[in-house]
């Protein structure tokens, strides 16, 4: 996308199998890159946020499109796991004191979403989940709840794993039942 002549990123709507933005884009093609203000169809959208810079992106794309669209209802996301470790055949869960940080983490990240909503003057409800691997529980929670688009940032808080297969915006684009907005 192009604002003020300086080049912020390309947005990329991947087709899903929901397919949704056929009529917008190549009839085949999993990929479409639109110009902003051009997603009028979509009225019930996810953002999935876990507090990094990408997903502050995605978040800010999210509450354009609200402001852009009345009646668009915004939903963010922030999905997080109590830890747990294997040792050999061995299942062992985190101490409640490491869970309790873990829920204190999440709420944080919560407030910052929350936060960035309030500044924002848009309506949207933040929530919060428990639940392992991230993706799939990004999936699953916007088919149950009839979402029409997911937004996701390119690259979140999963360092290593960002460079492994599987990635969650990989996972979540190539298994969603509805179009998945990249944000770069």
């Amino acid at each position: 996308m192009i604002r003020n002549g300086q080049d912020e990123g390309i947005l990329n709507l991947y087709e899903t199998s929901g397919g949704k933005a056929a009529s917008k884009g190549k009839t085949g093609s999993r990929i479409f890159a639109w110009k902003e203000g051009d997603f009028s169809m979509f009225t019930k959208i996810l953002v999935a946020y876990d507090g990094s810079e990408i997903s502050n992106k995605a978040l800010d794309q999210g509450l354009e499109w609200v402001r852009t669209h009345p009646g668009t209802r915004l939903t963010v996301l922030h999905v997080y796991h109590f830890p747990a470790v294997v040792v050999g055949e061995a299942f062992v869960a985190a101490t409640p004191d490491m869970n309790e940080a873990v829920y204190e983490e999440a709420e944080k990240v919560a407030e910052l979403a929350r936060t960035r909503i309030a500044e924002s003057s848009v309506q949207a409800v933040v929530e919060t989940l428990e639940a392992q691997p991230a993706a799939e529980a990004i999936i699953d929670y916007a088919r149950k709840n009839q979402f029409e688009l997911i937004i996701v940032g390119s690259r979140g808080l999963t360092g290593f794993k960002e460079l492994m297969l599987g990635s969650v915006s990989h996972h979540v684009v190539q298994h969603s039942p509805v179009p998945v907005l990249v944000v770069k």
